[in-house]
């Protein structure tokens, strides 16, 4: 059976409680007896391994995708620097024609 955990908004008391998912929660705090209590969402306790998953899979590819783009944004910035320096060297002037 799952483990639930509560806290009390009054005094603030946090407690578990082992029960169904189709039985409804305790109505009230086992320390002050008053009725307002909320149910605190905790993340699952297991890791999945193996391939197929978001986390073994996916994240990988977006990894190699982002280094595959660094790698192609440096060789346009060295295209780009060249392009520059050629472009320094020409002569724009217009000459007479003659």
């Amino acid at each position: 059976m799952p483990t639930y955990n509560y806290r009390c908004k009054l005094c603030g008391f946090e407690f578990k409680v082992q029960k169904k998912m189709t039985d409804e929660g305790p109505s009230e705090c086992p320390n002050c007896k008053k009725n307002e209590i909320e149910q605190i969402l905790n993340p699952p306790f297991f890791i999945l391994k193996g391939s197929g998953f978001f986390v073994n899979d996916y994240v990988k590819k977006k990894e190699e995708k982002h280094k595959k783009r660094k790698e192609k944004s440096e060789e346009e910035r060295i295209k780009q620097k060249r392009i520059e320096k050629e472009l320094k060297n020409i002569d724009f002037k217009r000459k007479p024609i003659v």
